[in-house]
């Protein structure tokens, strides 16, 4: 026999348990993997940001890496992190209370669903802006950053980059920790 015997108490209890660990789980959004399924954020990302021919895909600028920076960057704003993590949450809520496998149709039904989502919503029409100007940020920021690695961003709208470009010594990392260290000097 595969399942022990449990009296009702014991049970009563670890489903008490189990409900109330989900519960606090779910009142912090900032606690759950903000990657979710990776091949639903680049299918959502593609209906967001197709590829035309001309533009670049999601994939070339890397725009999951630059989604889990910036769901990860202390520095960046928090309620627009919380903001996005409750849309993700959502946004698979309606998927699942409507039955589809959003990352198995074709970009007109994708992008179809997503225009019916926000006619229904009140938060879907902002939440979907914020993402694109997130595939856009992947677009156009340089590779030091590990996105927009082959440049595909900047080619697409025939940008010549300028010089210097950042490196170790002056880019995102390193400024903030001179802020930082500035901060504490004055601080002081």
């Amino acid at each position: 026999m595969l399942l022990k015997r449990i009296s009702r108490r014991v049970f009563g209890k670890r489903l008490l348990l189990a409900a109330a660990g989900w519960y606090v789980f779910s009142m912090f959004p900032c606690c759950i993997r903000p990657a979710g399924d990776k091949k639903l954020w680049l299918a959502l990302g593609d209906t967001l940001f197709p590829d035309l021919k001309k533009s670049p895909d999601v994939r070339d600028i890397n725009f999951w890496h630059h989604l889990l920076f910036t769901l990860n960057d202390k520095n960046y704003d928090p309620d627009i992190q919380a903001f996005i993590r409750r849309g993700w949450i959502r946004f698979n809520k309606y998927l699942d209370k409507n039955g589809i496998a959003f990352e198995n149709l074709p970009y007109e039904k994708r992008a179809g669903i997503i225009d019916k989502l926000i006619e229904e919503t009140g938060w879907a029409e902002n939440w979907v802006a914020r993402l694109q100007i997130l595939i856009f940020e992947a677009a156009f920021l340089d590779p030091h950053y590990k996105v927009n690695l082959h440049r595909s961003g900047w080619k697409w709208v025939h940008h010549a980059y300028g010089v210097p470009r950042p490196d170790d010594s002056a880019d995102y990392f390193s400024l903030l920790a001179k802020r930082k260290k500035t901060e504490i000097i004055r601080s002081l």
